[in-house]
């Protein structure tokens, strides 16, 4: 049987990827550069999957990752998923546990 987890200790393990995360995304992620556009554009999505991305890489490069058993899916469809049910269909990113749940 696994250790009970701190969720407050994981917690702050993930704000610190999460810091570094946002602090590496650089702004043409937040405003597009449009092709024949004179301004830039909001675009979230955009934003979302750079996010995604620098969250990966904080965390395949920390060595606290080894004690962190969480991982990072985007793009994750509920709608078939039992426990779920009613969830939005679609997320932009989802952490979730790599520990099977007590039974």
């Amino acid at each position: 049987m696994e250790p009970q987890r701190n969720f407050d200790q994981d917690f702050t393990c993930f704000l610190r990827y999460f810091n570094a995360a946002t602090t590496a995304i650089g702004n043409d992620y937040m405003l597009l550069p449009i092709a024949g556009a004179p301004l830039p554009i909001y675009r979230e999505r955009v934003y979302c999957y750079e996010l995604y991305h620098q969250l990966r890489v904080e965390m395949d490069r920390n060595q606290e990752r080894v004690d962190f058993p969480y991982s990072l899916g985007g793009e994750i469809d509920k709608r078939a998923h039992p426990v779920m049910r009613g969830a939005m269909p679609m997320t932009s990113s989802l952490t979730y546990s790599c520990i099977p749940p007590a039974i």
